[in-house]
């Protein structure tokens, strides 16, 4: 599966039980920009819970599109990044492979 937009692993989720704060600690706001010592340390503090979650796989391909806290191990500033190299590489697609990608999203 691709995208399971009904996050149906969500119930299996390490961090369904803890403080969801800890994934939302204050930040900046602005993904495109790198984040304070402080806050790279609240998400990096996150990210350890993450390492041990049974469903890190799917929350990492089904949440590449938050804007803001630490989801699947990674924070708001990596994905950022994640979507632009990605958004970059399929410019360079052929217009029939970015319409084959967009059928299976």
């Amino acid at each position: 599966m691709l995208f399971d937009p009904t996050r149906a692993w969500v119930h299996r989720a390490t961090c369904r039980t803890m403080d969801m704060e800890r994934f939302f600690p204050h930040s900046p706001g602005q993904p495109e920009s790198s984040p304070t010592a402080a806050t790279q340390a609240a998400w990096d503090d996150a990210k350890k819970y993450c390492r041990r979650c049974p469903v890190l796989a799917e929350c990492r391909r089904d949440t590449l599109g938050e804007e803001y806290g630490v989801f699947g191990g990674r924070d708001e500033h990596e994905r950022y990044r994640l979507r632009k190299d990605l958004y970059l590489k399929a410019r360079k697609w052929l217009q029939e492979l970015r319409l084959e990608w967009g059928k299976e999203l």
